[in-house]
């Protein structure tokens, strides 16, 4: 797509001095594919062919079969050709707990690959791709995985020429060809490497409005998140129902709407690892199969329940792995594609969701999945996205909320099956603020869950160093709030420990955020610092959202920054100034200052933050 417009069949174009076309790159039946162009987006070989067709996101390759015998792909790739002037190029890395740090560098001599374990698609992040040249011109490349996926960067041409001369390289996007066999029946067609492409005439922050703007036009609005708090980062799988009832009051006083939770109320034993894939309730520990009467006592105190489940994962122990073996590949993954697997799996999570009364269920995903067995998971993400639909059926008011070791499978394929997804689990304020600059170039932010994690001890209030609770540090409930304010907001930690004092903030940052969620579900990315590496905690950071009322804002002073710090109109998603500036939350001394330049914001002491609404005239 050029300049932003929707697919066409012009598909080579330039922005600036920076030039690219697009091609089909095949291996069927053990044979490269020799095509012929019947036009710019659509060519032939024999009985096959192959088309760019338009997605409700970008575009994807299809490939038709019109003879009398099904044809084998072994390799199935689009392929973009760039030119420019003194071309850099940019690629997130993606690891547990530091996600989405966007990294630069010259184009290799040599072949580049960007690869992922089996089903963790944002580990290792070879789902977005960026090509820029020195004024800060180009493309990017976001897929929408429906498998796993290889991105491939391979020099082409004249490449590392003198003097700023052209460079030229392609960039290859489809499923990992080891062991592919992706079969298209005669008379049949099969759709690969979904791709969004998104100009970059002035750098990488429009790709952030336009990818999330996409998603808006595709899905619609996100769907309005209740507030919850879960048992995770509080003590993990140790479930204690008299503990749980005192954090259930505390949840109930600063405005929480839901209790999840997490995982340990399964099995047998108190070993929840190995007991994944037994969805009995555990009858020896936890809430002693209690888990029913404990949902009441939720449900008593005004707060809806939901549960954790990583429905695609079974122990070697587990009764299906017992009864069923061949259900069960040597991975441990579920064979969701199995018809019999598939009823188990839906019958057993629809009668847990019944006996609680849930509300809401966290679908997580903690292990690498094995062997693909050929077809690089695409039956097993149809089996995944058939049964949350299901459960959606049976359950309309049901919450889904995605995980996966936090991000590990966040990506524009897996995104829109969930009502919001997990960030990370590094919870720390400093870390998300971070990771959030890089998410704001992959994802709508509006669908992107995160958590604000406190504890209070000897009056101090605390939030964990990194993620897991191995270690704490200092600092305040509207810094901790900020980071994860715009989004899918919800809270962990012990907040039966918090003063008086923290409670009534955290209460008010929970009203702040009641009272603009609708405007977050309808939102778009429009403006974030420009990423920086996770450990970087000097500067200043923000994130903006737009929607048709207002844009929505946070803003963080790190360390090392000065007082103030302002913006244009125009670098927040405006056109003139809006009706002054909201303050929802902030610490002490934040304010906020709206003229018809632009908006200007003071945070007198390091380490603080504010959320602003600025109200469109």
């Amino acid at each position: 797509m050029c300049g932003g417009s929707r697919p066409r069949s012009a598909w080579s174009c330039s922005v600036g001095p920076f030039a690219r076309r697009i091609e089909p790159w095949v291996i069927a039946e053990g044979r490269r594919v020799r095509w012929q162009a019947v036009s710019e987006s659509r060519w032939t070989a024999g009985d096959l062919s192959a088309e760019l067709r338009p997605t409700a996101l970008g575009v994807a390759l299809a490939i038709r079969n019109d003879g009398t015998a099904a044809v084998a792909l072994q390799a199935a790739f689009l392929r973009w050709t760039v030119e420019a002037p003194r071309l850099r190029l940019g690629f997130f890395e993606g690891r547990w707990a530091r996600e989405n740090q966007l990294r630069w560098i010259d184009p290799p001599g040599a072949v580049l690959e960007l690869r992922h374990p089996p089903g963790r698609t944002g580990e290792g992040n070879p789902t977005h791709a960026l090509a820029m040249d020195a004024d800060g011109r180009g493309w990017a490349w976001v897929a929408a995985p429906s498998g796993d996926l290889l991105a491939r960067v391979v020099p082409d041409g004249p490449f590392l020429g003198p003097h700023g001369s052209p460079v030229r390289l392609q960039v290859w996007i489809g499923p990992p060809p080891e062991g592919l066999h992706l079969e298209v029946p005669a008379g049949q067609e099969l759709e690969v490497a979904e791709c969004l492409e998104l100009p970059l005439p002035d750098g990488p922050s429009g790709a952030a409005r336009d990818l999330s703007l996409r998603c808006l036009g595709a899905w619609g609005p996100a769907r309005e998140c209740p507030v919850i708090w879960n048992t995770c980062l509080y003590r993990f799988d140790d479930l204690d129902l008299d503990r749980l009832l005192r954090q259930l009051e505390a949840a109930r006083e600063v405005g929480c709407e839901g209790l999840v939770v997490d995982a340990g109320w399964f099995g047998t034993g108190t070993d929840w690892w190995n007991c994944v894939g037994d969805w009995r309730e555990c009858a020896d520990g936890a809430f002693h199969g209690r888990m029913a009467e404990v949902a009441d006592r939720v449900r008593a105190a005004g707060l809806f329940i939901g549960f954790w489940m990583e429905p695609e994962r079974v122990a070697p122990g587990a009764p299906v792995a017992r009864a069923h073996p061949d259900w069960v590949t040597p991975a441990g993954r579920l064979r969701l594609e199995r018809p019999e697997a598939f009823e188990w799996l839906l019958e057993t999570a629809s009668e847990r969701i019944s006996e609680f009364g849930a509300q809401w269920l966290k679908v997580d995903m903690n292990f690498s999945l094995g062997d693909s067995e050929g077809d690089a998971f695409r039956s097993h993400r149809q089996a995944l996205a058939r049964w949350l639909r299901e459960l959606r059926n049976r359950f309309p008011s049901l919450y889904l909320e995605g995980c996966s070791s936090g991000a590990m499978r966040l990506d524009l394929g897996a995104l829109p099956l969930f009502d919001q997804h997990f960030l990370s689990d590094n919870t720390n304020p400093w870390d998300v603020a971070r990771i959030v600059e890089g998410a704001a170039l992959r994802a709508p932010l509006s669908r992107i869950g995160r958590w604000a994690v406190l504890y209070e001890r000897g009056g101090e209030l605390l939030v964990p160093r990194t993620a897991g609770l191995s270690g704490f540090e200092s600092a305040t409930v509207p810094f901790a709030v900020a980071a994860a304010f715009l989004g899918a907001f919800g809270l962990s930690g012990d907040l039966a420990s918090l003063g008086a004092e923290n409670r009534r903030a955290l209460r008010e940052c929970v009203q702040a955020y009641r009272s603009v969620r609708s405007e977050i579900a309808a939102s778009w990315n429009v403006s974030a610092a420009p990423p920086s590496l996770r450990d970087d905690r000097n500067g200043w950071t923000w994130h903006a959202l737009a929607n048709p009322s207002s844009v929505l804002m946070v803003a963080l002073r790190l360390s090392d920054a000065s007082d103030d710090r302002s913006w244009q109109w125009s670098e927040l998603g405006l056109g003139k100034s809006p009706h002054g500036a909201e303050v929802l939350f902030g610490d002490e001394g934040a304010s906020a200052e709206a003229t018809e330049e632009g908006l200007r914001v003071s945070l007198p002491r390091p380490n603080a933050a504010i959320g602003l609404r600025l109200p469109r005239r």
